[in-house]
């Protein structure tokens, strides 16, 4: 690896870091903040949405790597083309190929990445992220011992209070339960409810307290108490999440190759979502050929107008493969297209590199840029028009 090579790799590292945090960070805070409202109105614990923010960084970062690589690469490219690096090193019989080369290693590796991403850690999170919902929705988070009532909140145990409040509050409780052969009566002034984990168990401390124990072929035995404590477990009535696999996004790469268990799926499903991933992993690697043609516009040029074509074009290809796969998924296409679509994508991005290093420092795409920018202009200045014409005098 040669200084230049070390150079351009940090520069991309940098603003690919930067790239990456802002995807991100934006595409997860609306779903989190989504999980809040959620979780608060089922009246469940906060970490939960954290774990389930946790859970969805895979599926973003799957969206995020491919954006955030082409902004790092086009705004490193467009630095050094607007520095006058790139002309310096042209000079100095440094050609376009051979500037590429680290951007070119970086997206291999990046491939590899993305085959980690959707082949393994989105099939397990995806899971986790369903699992933890399934607790979410079904837990009785709000439970509460209702005042003058009887409430069962074990098979063997009953509890009631007198006054209650939202806060676990009780006063002139009473609780009876069964330990082993032991039947056990418990009466107090006050007293405090509380939950485990999950609901795992619930937990009374109890103030002024009179316990009776009963045990078989034994008299009762009668205790005081100024503090006393009982922890029991909760009888779940919740059903068990379902295994992992009942959805073919659960699937991992392995899975879908043909060591798939059994689920709700169907043969061509598997297929479509095993060529999908594959597909967009390999995507990847045509990102600098696209991207360094387009950070070759005249100087005269805005760079936005460049970041502009770029995502339109990412965004047709991974809608038309988002297309492409579901048709193939029910069997009226065949799982080919979605690679014909990723050559179609290679092939425009490879044609413009080809141009970029046939004639250093132009571009054919010119004139679309100056139609883009000169479309922004016109915005703008009828913006200025109209807030001229609203403000006022």
């Amino acid at each position: 690896m040669t200084r230049i090579d070390r150079y351009v790799l940090t520069e991309l590292g940098k603003r690919l870091i930067v790239a990456l945090g802002i995807v991100l960070i934006s595409l997860v805070v609306e779903r989190v903040l989504r999980l809040f409202d959620l979780v608060s109105m089922k009246g469940g614990p906060i970490d939960l949405v954290w774990q389930m923010a946790l859970m969805l960084v895979p599926h973003y970062l799957g969206l995020a790597l491919p954006a955030g690589f082409f902004v790092s690469i086009f705004l490193s490219m467009s630095r050094f083309h607007h520095d006058s690096e790139f002309d310096a090193l042209l000079a100095a019989g440094v050609s376009p190929s051979r500037f590429a080369r680290p951007f070119v290693a970086a997206s291999v590796v990046l491939a590899l990445v993305s085959v980690g991403v959707f082949g393994y850690a989105q099939p397990y999170t995806r899971y986790g992220y369903r699992a933890i919902m399934h607790l979410v929705m079904n837990i009785p988070w709000n439970a509460q011992i209702p005042e003058m009532s009887f409430s069962r909140v074990e098979k063997d145990a009953t509890v009631t209070a007198d006054h209650t409040s939202a806060s676990g509050q009780l006063d002139k409780v009473f609780v009876h339960y069964f330990d082993k052969d032991a039947e056990i009566t418990i009466v107090a002034a006050h007293g405090v409810l509380s939950f485990g984990p999950l609901r795992s168990y619930y937990q009374l401390d109890l103030a002024d307290a009179q316990r009776v124990e009963i045990q078989p072929g034994q008299p009762p035995s009668v205790g005081w108490f100024q503090t006393l404590s009982v922890r029991r477990p909760i009888a779940s009535s919740i059903p068990p999440f379902r295994a992992r696999g009942d959805d073919v996004r659960e699937l991992t790469l392995d899975e879908l190759a043909g060591k798939a268990p059994d689920g709700n799926w169907t043969k061509a499903e598997t297929r479509a979502e095993f060529h999908s991933r594959v597909v967009r992993s390999l995507s990847v690697v045509f990102l600098p050929f696209l991207a360094i043609p387009l950070a070759l516009a005249s100087r005269r040029t805005k760079r936005s107008a460049g970041i502009v074509l770029g995502a339109v074009l990412l965004l047709i290809t991974h809608y038309t493969m988002q297309t492409l796969q579901g048709m193939a998924a029910l069997g009226r296409v065949p799982v080919i297209s979605m690679w014909l679509a990723m050559a179609a994508f290679g092939t425009i991005s490879g044609v413009l590199f080809w141009r970029a290093q046939r004639h250093p420092g132009e571009n054919p795409l010119d004139p679309a840029f100056v139609a883009i920018d000169l479309a922004f202009s016109w915005v703008r200045a009828l913006a200025v028009v109209a807030w001229r014409k609203v403000r006022p005098a």
